[in-house]
């Protein structure tokens, strides 16, 4: 008999990838709802201008709520 959990070793995240794309990108995949090319994107840029958790948690909050998410340069 099967186990109803998935079967791990077939991750769709790459290893490239930093740690913390990596985890988000894994927990999308697990509530079945993957990253899409907007949300990579997003967590680029998070890794690229090194914000905090609090600046990322903040940015997520106003996209989610369907406000625009200020320009970084």
């Amino acid at each position: 008999m099967k186990s109803a959990s998935k079967d791990r070793s077939k991750n769709t995240v790459p290893d490239t990838l930093p740690h913390s794309l990596r985890e988000a990108m894994a927990m999308q995949e697990i509530e079945g709802n993957p990253f899409d090319e907007a949300d990579k994107a997003l967590f680029e840029m998070f890794e690229r201008e090194n914000m905090s958790p609090d600046e990322r948690r903040r940015i997520i909050i106003m996209q989610a709520k369907g406000q625009s998410v200020p320009a970084v340069e």
